[in-house]
């Protein structure tokens, strides 16, 4: 559609610097759990190919229901696969936390096996819920309200300050908040005009700006986000535990 803005994130957007990470950081062998449904079958697909053409090899492949799933199973599957990563993905809720729960129930996080995934496996809206079970676990993602950057910390600062009671602010609320940026300058660019839509989506398709998240632009063809991607480790800081991120990858496009 000509009228399609993205300010969030793609699934390949987050796995192919995964992929790339993990390989140059000697995870060779990947066991891959993902949650049996559209998104977990698109991240297993696009981790196997990005992955594997790299030189990492697959050590196994598993489905979880996404209702009432029984983890210990898949937790067998991977002690005997012996893999030197995880990579998990599961939608942001409940599943996060209980596979979690079950990984370290396991034992496996006292393992040399790396716990990787996408930025739902650590959001912020879940990070108390998986409490210490998620120390360690590596992640790709947009955004972190850890970023270090004078907009991040101003914003998040605004936001604990009216907010804080309702949850963290994470990366859907960094993608609204840039959402409704896009929106007012695109209004304001045509000053006391009758709206036209055709000049709105001219301005905000090319549009760049500095996001609390990083940098961003919106494709001018496609109306995609083009935005930087960062590889974090939980820690905890200060007693709260938070998205540190190692190292980042700029200027990720969406396809």
């Amino acid at each position: 559609s000509p009228y399609f803005l993205r300010t969030f994130f793609s699934i390949p957007q987050l796995i192919r610097p995964l992929a790339e990470w993990a390989v140059k950081n000697d995870l060779k062998k990947t066991y891959v759990v993902v949650a049996d449904y559209g998104p977990g079958h698109d991240s297993e697909a696009q981790f196997n190919k990005a992955y594997t053409a790299l030189g990492g090899t697959i050590a196994g492949n598993s489905r979880v229901p996404v209702r009432n799933p029984e983890f210990s199973s898949y937790m067998q599957r991977i002690k005997d696969a012996n893999p030197d990563a995880v990579l998990a993905f599961f939608p942001l809720g409940e599943l996060v936390p209980q596979f979690l729960k079950a990984y370290a129930n396991a034992g496996l996080k006292d393992t040399k096996i790396k716990l990787i995934g996408t930025a739902d496996m650590t959001d912020e809206g879940l990070l108390d819920a998986s409490g210490d079970t998620s120390l360690g676990v590596i992640t790709s993602g947009p955004y972190s309200d850890a970023h270090d950057s004078p907009e991040n910390k101003a914003l998040v600062a605004d936001f604990n300050a009216v907010a804080s009671k309702i949850g963290r602010f994470n990366a859907s609320a960094v993608a609204v908040w840039d959402a409704l940026r896009l929106i007012y300058d695109g209004v304001a660019a045509q000053g006391n005009a009758k709206f036209d839509p055709d000049k709105f989506m001219a301005f905000t398709r090319g549009h760049s700006f500095d996001s609390p998240r990083g940098p961003v632009t919106i494709d001018k063809t496609t109306g995609d986000i083009t935005q930087n991607i960062y590889i974090r480790r939980v820690e905890r800081q200060d007693g709260v535990l938070k998205n540190v991120e190692m190292v980042t990858f700029p200027n990720v496009p969406a396809k």
